[in-house]
């Protein structure tokens, strides 16, 4: 990944364009990450549900409701990803990415803009931030996420 910032970074400057920041780089993988996550997790979803999800698809012509949503922890919950209060942010984080915060300037949800939620322990917790180390944070979800369910 550094070695792509740099080649990005060179470019610029060649170009005679603005460098980059690391930050506008970070929430464009941190979105591409949550989307290639969400696919991990949707298809064990897929695997552990697949009676259900076809005859719900069968009967109403249409995709189950969790087969829609881009909450990751929701989706990580639900099929049991054994995670702790990290791994929540982490995944908060990157569904904050995939839906808005990786592509748009602001979310179409004003209450979106706070970068707070609700974890699961009842406490608030910021959402909003990049941090350095969430490259090789984000690998080691990954690596868990295909341990775990065999992808």
């Amino acid at each position: 990944m550094a070695a792509i910032w740099k080649g990005l970074r060179e470019w610029h400057e060649t170009k005679d364009r603005k460098k980059l920041k690391s930050d506008e780089i970070l929430s464009i993988y941190l979105m591409l990450t949550a989307f290639a996550v969400e696919n991990l997790l949707k298809a064990e979803l897929v695997r552990q549900c697949y009676h259900e999800f076809k005859e719900e698809f069968d009967s109403s012509g249409k995709l189950p409701p969790l087969l829609k949503t881009h909450d990751l922890f929701t989706l990580a919950k639900r099929v049991d990803l054994s995670m702790g209060s990290d791994e929540e942010a982490l995944l908060r984080r990157l569904t904050r990415a995939a839906i808005w915060a990786g592509r748009y300037p602001l979310p179409i949800e004003f209450g979106d803009l706070s970068g707070s939620e609700e974890f699961s322990d009842g406490k608030t917790g910021s959402v909003s931030y990049l941090a350095g180390n969430d490259v090789p944070r984000l690998k080691r979800l990954i690596d868990k996420i295909r341990t775990e369910f065999s992808v």
